[in-house]
């Protein structure tokens, strides 16, 4: 598999990704098909990146054409500085904070580090960690979004980070697997963000190429790798034997809620 993190736009991202101004990462999870051959639906349950540069136009789609009506923010407090818009609307979505945090979003000179080519390698491996961290520590966060999700009065809904992968990465692994979703789909999803990404990903990229670094030795911070989400998948079933008992026994998410999920966004 090749470490280059500038590959063609997927296909797929064209069928999932709802076109905004101020944001490059919102996508549709409906249409995924499971192992006994349903498929979720689409327009239920989407995922995306920060919220807070959405234009105008943007709100419209959301709040009105889509339907919005939950949306999950699981960025930790003072993450973006400023008041958001789109919550300033009479129309808002109602928005359920779930702050999650972990070293990339709570060390605030990371990213400038990174930037400035102090640090200029970080493995897919590391990240794997990282998610290892996020599930654990936050699996009652995790749980709050899961038992939201099975509520019919409160889809459509979103849930959001700030580059819409870590964070929301393993919250769309955990929905898609309760659901039903085969692994190599989930590693496809999360991969997704990657491609979507590809502009702001060539930014960073030339702006490390004045450094002397390739962003390339930075995979697994700008990137999406397979191996992280693959991983992190095999990590959770080795401790607890399936997705559905971490759940359960971590997030409180019981198979009564596992049932109204797959009832609400299955078909």
């Amino acid at each position: 598999m090749s470490t280059d993190i500038h590959p063609e736009m997927h296909p797929e991202i064209a069928a999932r990704r709802i076109p905004l101004e101020g944001s490059w990462n919102f996508r549709d999870l409906g249409g995924y098909e499971t192992i006994d051959g349903r498929s979720i639906k689409w327009r239920k349950v989407f995922r995306a990146d920060g919220l807070d540069a959405l234009t105008p136009d943007d709100h419209v789609t959301i709040v009105v054409e889509l339907g919005v009506r939950v949306i999950y923010d699981l960025q930790r407090e003072g993450e973006v500085d400023q008041p958001v818009p789109l919550y300033q609307r009479a129309d808002a979505p109602r928005r359920v904070h779930l702050p999650i945090g972990g070293q990339l979003s709570t060390n605030n000179g990371f990213h400038e580090k990174v930037l400035a080519g102090e640090i200029d390698r970080i493995d897919p491996s590391w990240m794997t960690e990282m998610y290892a961290n996020f599930s654990r520590t936050h699996a009652g966060d995790y749980g709050v979004m899961l038992r939201g999700l099975a509520e019919a009065d409160d889809l459509p809904a979103v849930f959001h980070c700030a580059a819409g992968k870590d964070r929301t990465g393993i919250g769309a692994a955990l929905l898609l697997a309760v659901l039903g979703v085969p692994d190599d789909t989930i590693v496809a999803d999360y991969h997704l963000t990657e491609q979507a990404r590809l502009p702001r990903i060539k930014e960073m990229g030339d702006r490390l190429a004045e450094q002397g670094v390739d962003i390339n030795n930075l995979r697994g911070y700008f990137g999406a790798a397979p191996e992280c989400m693959r991983d992190t998948l095999a990590s959770l079933r080795s401790e607890f034997d399936s997705i559905e008992r971490f759940l359960a026994e971590e997030a409180g998410v019981d198979s009564t809620t596992i049932t109204r999920l797959r009832s609400l966004l299955l078909e």
